[in-house]
């Protein structure tokens, strides 16, 4: 608190010359915006508040919601009995020196809000009030509930101005509003790492059952196939069986002619194309005897295979119940988090 200055007028004399001030001011002003800033900077004159008087009230409600908005009030000018124009007010005659408040330089009255700790001002804007020259009030609007704080007012004795509420409900208010900011950074901190740990979590479960399906899809495909690649298997060994059958007699045949004296190179052609004949039916017979043995081992594995297949689905279907639950915190981490952040918002506009 600043160390007090002392107001010229006294608050038992005030009240009998606010009209005639009023009327001094702009004698020829007419009810509404061309009178208002005129009882503005004389009604924010008074020691024991702005709104004390019950015919101030409308006049400085109605600059406390433009000052909440950011706007200013225009300055009340003086104007002659012909309603000429004779400038604003000075200093001397009751000047109003608006500024928006500001947390990073005018404003000592910062609070932090919301879990990134966002600083700001208990107030929307500050007023310097000047009588006869000299600051003599400082007041903040826009604050807690929209009710305005006076600063460095002189009290007088004889007519003590009441008490102002703000400074009893500062601290703990602040401290609240803090404390709060504080537990929404906390639950923060918590539900992101509760989320990144469901994530990886649904993630191990998705490569799971990718690994299962695909698996059991392999498997089903295989028993699928199977049969018929056994069946072809088994047919064409007969067919081997038959053309070697066949192939026989005429290898026995050409092998006799060979023999014979004086055989012709006729013959012994021949000879050497059964025999090629033969070794190229006993070739596909022994690839099909291999292709056969491999596809009743397959058949034999089918019965491991689907246990397998079975225990990739249990170890995904686990991999996703834990999944599961680390979403479910971290959906309730987020909730505490969201309600945290929502009680941790700053102080509202005291007038929407």
């Amino acid at each position: 608190m600043h160390k007090p200055i002392t107001r010229p007028l006294r608050a038992r004399r005030w009240m009998g010359a606010f009209i005639s001030a009023l009327w001094a001011l702009s004698p020829n002003a007419h009810a509404g915006d061309d009178m208002w800033p005129c009882e503005v900077a004389l009604c924010m004159a008074n020691p024991k508040g702005p709104a004390a008087l019950a015919e101030c009230k409308p006049a400085i409600e109605k600059a406390w919601k433009a000052w909440a908005k950011g706007k200013h009030v225009p300055p009340c000018k003086k104007k002659s009995a012909e309603g000429e124009d004779q400038g604003a007010l000075t200093k001397q005659e009751g000047h109003i020196d608006q500024q928006a408040a500001d947390p990073m330089s005018n404003c000592p009255y910062t609070y932090y809000a919301t879990r990134q700790k966002t600083k700001y001002c208990a107030f929307t804007g500050v007023t310097n009030q000047y009588v006869n020259g000299q600051l003599w009030g400082r007041i903040w609007y826009g604050g807690p509930g929209g009710e305005p704080f006076i600063e460095m007012l002189h009290n007088d004795p004889a007519d003590p101005r009441p008490p102002e509420k703000f400074p009893g409900i500062w601290a703990p208010l602040k401290a609240d509003i803090e404390a709060k900011a504080d537990l929404a950074a906390v639950t923060y901190t918590a539900w992101t790492a509760a989320e990144s740990t469901a994530v990886t979590a649904e993630k191990k479960a998705a490569k799971a059952w990718d690994e299962a399906n695909d698996y059991a899809q392999k498997v089903a495909q295989i028993e699928a196939e199977l049969p018929g690649k056994i069946q072809n298997a088994v047919d064409q060994i007969a067919q081997a069986e038959a053309d070697l059958q066949a192939a026989y007699p005429l290898l026995v045949a050409a092998e006799e002619a060979a023999k014979q004296p004086g055989a012709s190179p006729a013959a012994l052609a021949h000879l050497d194309q059964v025999r090629a004949q033969v070794y190229q039916i006993l070739s596909f017979k022994s690839a099909a005897d291999t292709k056969l043995n491999g596809l009743l081992a397959t058949q034999a594995k089918l019965p491991a295979m689907h246990a397998k297949a079975q225990q990739l689905a249990e170890v995904a279907a686990a991999a996703q119940a834990v999944a599961n639950d680390k979403r479910s915190l971290a959906q309730q981490a987020k909730a505490t988090s969201d309600a945290a952040q929502a009680a941790a918002k700053p102080l509202p506009p005291p007038f929407g």
